[in-house]
């Protein structure tokens, strides 16, 4: 079974997007092809990341940007 994973990120996205949008939260979803991962700091305490994106800036085999989202 071929997977089409541009495919799947897109529809996660628009999802996520929707139920942003539905839930009055400002939000924006660009898409492009690169090496760069964002994701949230949520669960960051006094500097410290949290255990998930800890492990993501670790292990991620490209460029990490962990965003103030608290």
């Amino acid at each position: 079974m071929l997977v089409d994973n541009d495919a799947r990120v897109r529809e996660l996205l628009s999802r996520t997007d929707q139920e942003l949008r539905d839930r009055k939260i400002d939000c924006s979803t660009p898409v492009d092809e690169g090496d760069l991962l964002v994701i949230g700091n949520r669960g960051m305490q006094r500097g410290v990341l949290g255990s998930v994106a800890n492990t993501v800036t670790h292990k991620a085999p490209c460029s990490v940007y962990v965003v103030k989202t608290t």
